[in-house]
């Protein structure tokens, strides 16, 4: 699937047995660098041996971000 995006980053495993087993990550971001997407596997427990995958979007938030020290 093709996320609507700046830019897209697929991360996958280097090695050819890892690759079959886990899925890639794909991440979004927009032309300001912020996280837009976030497409594979999560964090949540689905039960015992596996996770949930996920689809996450996030929305647009004002820049500069509260944390992060202003220009002058």
């Amino acid at each position: 699937d093709t996320l609507d995006a700046d830019l897209v980053i697929e991360m996958r495993p280097d090695s050819m047995l890892l690759n079959w087993v886990v899925d890639p990550i794909t991440l979004g971001f927009d032309a300001e660098g912020r996280l837009t997407d976030y497409v594979g596997l999560g964090n949540i427990r689905r039960d015992k041996d596996r996770n949930y995958d996920v689809d996450l979007r996030y929305s647009k938030t004002p820049l500069p971000c509260p944390l992060l020290p202003r220009e002058n």
